[in-house]
Order: structure tokens, then sequence, then C-alpha cells
């Protein structure tokens, strides 16, 4: 069955992860912590966050989910209660600041070229917030290319690993699962992939090896240019 649109991920898979949200993130908890030396540690330990060099540990909790995860963590780690408003504020904090930082990877550019003007149709499905990841798209001038929209995992269909935004997705460009290719770099990507009925493409470069990734893929790429293979375009 011929892959007719291909669904990415965004943080790790679109965008270098510490390169975007490294740098926000500094800020992001200075404000959170209303600039209280302590709170940003505490908050920074929390999160697996190296303040010296701004990024994350790849088993960050803040690299793999959602606000609505971790949101309650950091509330619960400055002796704040956790709300939505809470984390509403860290959504638009990272929003804010992310923008000034967002970095794609050197294939990202050429490769979403190429699947458009081939005729497939995009789609962006992220555990971020849906306004953010729009922002950042339209700030790389990638936007054009996703005709298949952006889903967050505020959007109203789940998040990640369950499969709810990948069907969304499919219903909403009229293409069943089963000729729809997800792409992306973590074990929650490629969960909700196998679960949705997507062809599951894992990329090496959100920092998972190969060994982890592909007794839970269909194909593993070392970087986002050898989707090109895979799809056969």
């Amino acid at each position: 069955m011929p892959i007719r649109a291909v669904i990415f991920d965004k943080d790790g898979t679109l965008i270098d992860f510490n390169r975007t949200w490294g740098p926000a993130a500094y800020f992001v908890m200075a404000d959170i912590a209303d600039g209280d030396e302590g709170g940003i540690d505490r908050l920074a330990r929390l999160s697996k966050y190296d303040l010296g060099e701004r990024t994350f540990a790849r088993d960050s909790v803040v690299f793999a989910d959602a606000t609505s995860v971790y949101g309650p963590m950091w509330a619960a780690c400055l002796g704040l209660a956790p709300s939505q408003d809470f984390n509403a504020r860290i959504d638009r904090l990272f929003h804010h600041h992310s923008l000034d930082h967002v970095a794609p990877f050197a294939d990202t550019h050429e490769t979403v070229r190429v699947l458009a003007e081939a005729g497939l149709v995009l789609g962006c499905v992220t555990n971020d917030s849906e306004a953010c990841a729009r922002d950042q798209l339209d700030r790389l001038g990638l936007s054009a290319a996703f005709g298949g929209g952006v889903i967050g995992y505020d959007s109203g269909h789940g998040r990640k690993p369950e499969c709810g935004q990948l069907l969304a997705f499919a219903e909403r460009v009229g293409i069943p699962p089963s000729e729809i290719a997800m792409v992306g770099d973590s074990l929650h990507d490629l969960h909700a992939a196998r679960d949705a009925g997507c062809l599951a493409v894992a990329v090496t470069t959100g920092g998972h090896d190969v060994d982890e990734l592909a007794g839970h893929a269909d194909a593993v790429v070392e970087d986002l240019s050898g989707v090109l293979a895979v799809i056969g375009v």
C-alpha cells in the first residue's frame, strides 16, 4: 500500500530539541520560580536539566511528555497547587521563549520540501501545545507545506503514546492510517503509530539509538532525509 501522507513529530524530529528548548527553558524556569535561585535549581534537578550547559537529559520528563504531565510536578516542586492555569502559564512562557531559539535540523527543510512537492499530505502531531507548534513551524517558514495541519496535546485528541491524535489526522485528511507514515524520535511516537495502524518510522536525531528504537519501528533512519528512501520518494 503506497504512503500518501506523512505525520511528523516535532521536537527531536523536525527541530533540534536541546538547541531549541534548552536555552528557552532557563528563562521559563526563572519566570516560574519568580527569579528565586533555589526554585530554579529544584526545577532543573527535577527536570534533569543542566543549568550550566542549558540542556536536558534525554530521559527528562520535559523531553518526552506534555505540560499536563510535568506541570503538576513543577507546581509541587515550588510548593504551589497544580492547576490548569499553572500549566497554561508554562505553555505561554515556553511558547514565547522558544520562538527566539527554534532550530531545525540541517535536512529538515529539504526533506519537507521534497515530500510536499511529491504530493504527500504532511502534518505535525506533537505533545507540545498546538499554538506553539504552529508558530514554530511558521517561524521556520514550513507552515505552507503542512497542509494536513498541526495537532497538539491540547487539541482535544489526547496525546502520544495514545493514538487519538494520529486517528484524528487520518480522519481530517481522508486517508486511512495504513497509507500514512508516522515519523518520530521517541517510543511515544512509535507506540502511537503502531496502535493507529500507521507505518512507524523512527529517527535517531532525538537521542535514542537504533537498538532502543528498532523493536518498535517498521524502519529506523539516522536523519530525517532517510525518510525519503523509506517512503520511496
